[in-house]
């Protein structure tokens, strides 16, 4: 018997769905692969957790009890709370394997752009639960995420932010300002 739990266990989400208040929670429990996205979460939280030092960590805890808060508006969403779950889940996933390099990665890749050397952008690509990649320039750091996968440059979008992967170089919209970015 004492197996047959810990299997149970090890099945279902990372709370106890005996105490499942919200819809959200409630759905995560009903759905065995909302469950899966929502222990994966948790270990990758907890990995992100682990790399935090000092403030960060209250930072972090703070940022995902807000993020808990946001899923749980998810029974509001036009095309339903399971959708709606699974890509909240997911884009959160990314942005912690991102934001802590978690996952293999890519870079970092200094741009310098419109022929100004201090104009740069560095991007870092990440094999993330949702392809992404972290775009740095000045003391701002964005997270975007893969939309199109076209054989010209792949292209993510993130808040504020476009990048397009084209001509040896990123081809990056930052606030509304267009950038042309070549490698340093």
């Amino acid at each position: 018997m004492a197996v047959t739990s810990l299997v149970a266990a090890s099945d279902g989400p990372s709370f106890d769905c005996a105490k499942a208040s919200s819809s959200a929670e409630k759905a995560i429990c009903a759905d065995p692969d909302l469950a899966a996205l929502d222990r994966k979460l948790h270990d990758v939280f907890t990995e992100a957790l682990a790399k935090a030092k000092g403030g960060m960590a209250q930072v972090l805890k703070t940022e995902q009890r807000g993020w808990i808060k946001g899923r749980d508006e998810c029974w509001k969403a036009k095309g339903g709370e399971t959708a709606c779950l699974r890509v909240e889940h997911r884009v959160r996933i990314t942005e912690l394997q991102a934001r802590w390099s978690l996952v293999p990665a890519r870079g970092p890749v200094a741009y310098v752009c419109q022929g100004n050397p201090s104009n740069e952008v560095v991007a870092t690509w990440f094999e993330s639960e949702l392809r992404s990649v972290r775009v740095e320039r000045g003391d701002r750091t964005v997270i975007a995420y893969l939309v199109d996968d076209a054989p010209g440059g792949a292209r993510y979008e993130g808040p504020s932010l476009s990048l397009r992967e084209a001509d040896g170089g990123v081809r990056v919209t930052w606030l509304g300002e267009k950038l042309d970015c070549k490698p340093k």
